[in-house]
């Protein structure tokens, strides 16, 4: 059980990373050709990152509350209908429904920010580097952002009574899809692509930009301190309600 949640818990980082962090990254369309346009570019995203975390320390009481009336929701159209799936041995399967439960938290938490973050990503769509490692890593990342973007918000109780209907058998192809387009690419050397861009990036910040960045990963400590708890306490009464665990 710990193993299993420290999964879940790496999975959730992962959504929020693309979430949060990927929509800042959108693939530049104007080709810039010196040094000086290069470090404009970084100011620009930097700066943006910044304006959308001011923007979700804003939102958080907002939230908290879509969270708690998604708990809500589901608590009340679907009470029980997965109890029939613990004494099941299907990992793969759940382990895909529990990739859709959590991706619907996360998108109820995003619900509030998603004018902020559309209005960033508007900020920032024509910015380029002439390092084509990084422009080529950018256009990765706009993919993910596009199929995250692209996703409906969850249907979950529609989609756990298809589940059910099935003996549990059957995954709904909704479920499926979240799980394959939430999947999250590693770049290189081990690490994750937002964590070679950044890199990538460091070459063109000046000092003012690096104070930035500090300030940006201080807020966006106190966000994920401020919402976590309650991110957790959400899916876990998701399970709980629809009897997909104990409680």
């Amino acid at each position: 059980m710990r193993t299993e949640h420290a999964r879940t818990r790496a999975r959730r980082a992962s959504i929020v990373a693309v979430a949060v962090g990927a929509l800042f990254v959108l693939a530049p369309s104007v080709a810039l050709g010196s040094s000086s346009d290069n470090r404009a570019s970084t100011r620009a995203y930097i700066d943006a990152r910044y304006t959308f975390a001011r923007a979700g320390i804003s939102n958080i009481s907002a939230e908290l509350s879509a969270m708690r009336a998604f708990t809500s929701r589901v608590e009340g159209e679907c009470p029980g209908v997965l109890a029939g799936a613990r004494s099941l041995a299907y990992p793969k399967q759940r382990a895909a429904i529990v990739e859709e439960m959590m991706a619907a938290v996360v998108l109820a938490e995003l619900g509030p920010d998603r004018g902020a973050l559309r209005a960033t990503a508007r900020t920032i769509r024509n910015l380029r580097w002439t390092d084509r490692r990084l422009t080529r890593l950018v256009h990765r990342e706009e993919q993910a952002v596009d199929a995250l973007a692209a996703l409906p918000d969850p249907r979950l109780c529609t989609d756990f009574r298809s589940w059910a209907t099935s003996s549990f058998r059957v995954l709904p192809a909704q479920t499926e899809r979240f799980d394959r387009e939430l999947t999250i690419e590693v770049a290189t050397e081990g690490q994750g692509r937002e964590e070679v861009i950044a890199r990538l990036l460091r070459p063109y910040e000046l000092p003012a930009e690096r104070r930035t960045i500090q300030r940006t990963a201080m807020i966006d400590a106190r966000h994920a301190t401020a919402t976590e708890s309650t991110f957790w306490a959400t899916l876990k009464a998701i399970s709980v309600a629809t009897g997909l665990r104990n409680a």
